[in-house]
């Protein structure tokens, strides 16, 4: 098997994760704080968005695609994946908002074990994968990058990769 490491998110940044929770604590909707932070990373790391890309296209085989909880960085790929395969916004949505009680499960303990019940709204709420905030990123692809096709090429991933992932997807 091989393994491709590519860090989505960059290196870990304790006070930009601080920020992040506090901005998810005092949210009255969740999902803009998750739209922000998945455009923020496709802004600032579009060289990395098309390294984890490129190698689905380069890959031999089967490929699969995770992170720590399989929503963030995982939803995002898999959100341009989609786009790129043609399925709706809609339906990329929709996908991504199934992440959220498969999550819930994989994270149940961490959750019970929160030292005070806003600890815990706080960490419920980390796990959530509400479809509006991908519509959102969709949305913003479309409208402030040109579409998924634009923002991949400016990033780095070339035509001919792009139709091979195209061809792989479909």
């Amino acid at each position: 098997v091989e393994v491709v490491a590519v860090s989505l998110f960059g290196e870990h940044d304790p006070a930009q994760e601080a920020a992040f929770d506090e901005r998810v604590r005092n949210a009255d909707d969740v999902a803009a704080q998750f739209a922000e932070m998945y455009v923020r990373t496709l802004e600032r790391n579009g060289d990395r968005v098309a390294a984890a890309i490129g190698a689905v296209a380069e890959a031999d085989g089967a490929v699969v695609v995770h992170c720590v909880a399989g929503k963030d960085r995982t939803g995002l790929v898999s959100a341009l994946l989609l786009s790129l395969a043609g399925v709706s916004d809609d339906a990329v949505a929709a996908d991504y908002a199934l992440s959220e009680p498969n999550v819930a499960r994989l994270f149940r303990d961490w959750v019970a074990a929160a030292a005070d019940p806003d600890e815990h709204r706080l960490r419920t709420r980390l796990l959530r994968s509400p479809a509006a905030a991908m519509t959102a990123v969709l949305s913003w692809l479309r409208e402030s990058a040109g579409g998924v096709d634009a923002y991949l090429h400016e990033a780095g991933v070339d035509a001919s990769t792009l139709r091979r992932l195209r061809l792989r997807l479909t």
